[in-house]
């Protein structure tokens, strides 16, 4: 058997991570060196709760995750009409009222994150390495051009490409943006750690509480309830809640949010993610309808979340580094589009790893490549989540709070605007952008050659 070409690191194993060495594992097989570091003492998921929509069951189809994935899903009926969200007026103590209801000519599927973790292991082949406890600090460059990289346990290896799927905290990302900086000529310690804060995750002012509702405890205490059998949003100022049924309609997934006046863009003080009462969530949500609020009265340990997202990077690669997902692109998760772009990056760049023309000494074009093909397009979602988000919360640009008259007509405008923010989950076909990837990927191969 040949020698691999080369060693790919891969650092981080969420979702991200672990669909790339999925990929490579398809793609490029034995041909490539691949390692996965993970910072935590076991391969885990944050959150619960994911929605996979078109363009990211493309993929699953693409890798052979359909089949596993489809048997842990909540599905429509094949005989009825496929919603993807329902909207909820719920501003209020008194009873709130469905407004809209997004319909899409293909569906989604709603699985437990554990879920597709699972999947994504258990196609990973025995040849390539999985480590935990293994957190990267810092990386840096030999003269050949590989890469070291160092972990807080105090050690330290070695790779010929370093991919960062080390999520919203990125030391990837860090050293990559100081690499390019230090390389440009800039010494300055306090230049330097501006570079950082540009670069690095910001505050968006909201506060998102995330937890499980078991359905059998929702029936009991309010029967019927329409978040045991849909996804449903309900709609208030300044907060709302997103709720799911996941695990076979087993559990329920809830995230209520609430923004804080004058939060966005400052420093939120504390720990980012954190384990609160159940009372912290009621109170914050006690001026809703009912059924909003029953939610929240059934959660079970609920985590409360500062949610940080990035501004558009100039770059997701630099020399033989390159990031994805959260690393690269973090952002709200109004959209339900933050697992799907990871795995899309995923895709495209483990399959340019994978090509068979692509040698050690072309990497940096390729990885090159990958953002030319990647960055335009996730740093347009991370724009639209947020802007989602504002809608969400009757916080979009012309929205008047004490204009009451036509509220009817109003509140379907206003779910025709949210709408119109999804739909490219099902009307930009992946299949095309991967289409385009390819020709880039082909026109640096044929000048290299």
């Amino acid at each position: 058997m040949s020698q691999p070409k080369f060693k790919v690191a891969i650092c981080g194993a969420g979702i991200g991570g672990l669909a790339l060495a999925v990929v490579l594992s398809k793609y490029a097989g034995a041909s490539v060196d691949v390692a996965v570091y993970e910072g935590a003492a076991e391969i885990t998921t944050a959150g619960a709760g994911i929605s996979v929509w078109k363009r990211m069951w493309t993929i699953m189809q693409d890798l052979g995750l359909d089949v596993e994935l489809a048997k842990k899903a909540i599905e429509p009926p094949e005989d009825a009409p496929r919603p993807g969200l329902a909207f909820r007026k719920s501003d209020g103590p008194h009873p709130g009222y469905n407004f809209y209801e997004m319909m899409n000519p293909y569906g989604a599927i709603t699985l437990h994150r554990a879920d597709v973790v699972d999947v994504l292991m258990a196609k990973i082949p025995k040849s390539y390495s999985i480590q935990t406890s293994k957190r990267m600090t810092s990386y840096s460059r030999r003269d050949d051009g590989s890469i070291t990289m160092r972990f807080a346990d105090g050690s330290s290896t070695a790779a010929d490409i370093l991919i960062g799927a080390d999520g919203v905290h990125s030391p990837t990302r860090k050293c990559l943006f100081r690499s390019m900086a230090e390389d440009e000529g800039v010494t300055d310690p306090a230049r330097l750690e501006a570079i950082d804060k540009e670069t690095g995750p910001v505050w968006t002012g909201t506060l998102a509480y995330r937890a499980l509702v078991p359905t059998e405890a929702l029936e009991l205490v309010y029967p019927g309830h329409q978040a045991c059998k849909r996804g449903i949003v309900y709609l208030g100022k300044n907060k709302h809640l997103v709720a799911y049924p996941i695990a076979q309609g087993r559990l329920i997934n809830l995230v209520p949010f609430y923004t804080v006046a004058g939060g966005e863009g400052t420093t939120f003080e504390g720990k980012w993610v954190t384990d609160v009462s159940k009372e912290e969530v009621i109170d914050s949500f006690s001026n809703i309808e009912e059924e909003a609020q029953v939610l929240t009265k059934c959660m079970e340990k609920p985590t409360r979340w500062a949610i940080h997202a990035m501004s558009p990077l100039p770059h997701y690669a630099y020399g033989r580094v390159a990031i994805l997902g959260d690393a690269a692109h973090a952002m709200t998760t109004h959209l339900g589009a933050g697992a799907g772009q990871a795995i899309e990056d995923a895709y495209v760049l483990g399959r340019f790893l994978a090509d068979p023309a692509v040698t050690i000494d072309k990497v940096t074009d390729i990885l090159r490549v990958y953002e030319q093909a990647r960055l335009p397009f996730a740093n347009a979602i991370v724009a639209n989540a947020t802007a989602t988000g504002y809608l969400y919360e009757f916080n979009g640009p012309g929205w008047d709070d004490n204009d009451r008259s036509n509220e009817d007509e109003k509140l379907h405008a206003l779910g025709k605007q949210i709408e119109k923010q999804w739909e490219w989950q099902w009307t930009k076909d992946f299949r095309e952008d991967w289409q385009r990837a390819e020709r880039l990927l082909s026109g640096v191969l044929e000048t290299d050659g």
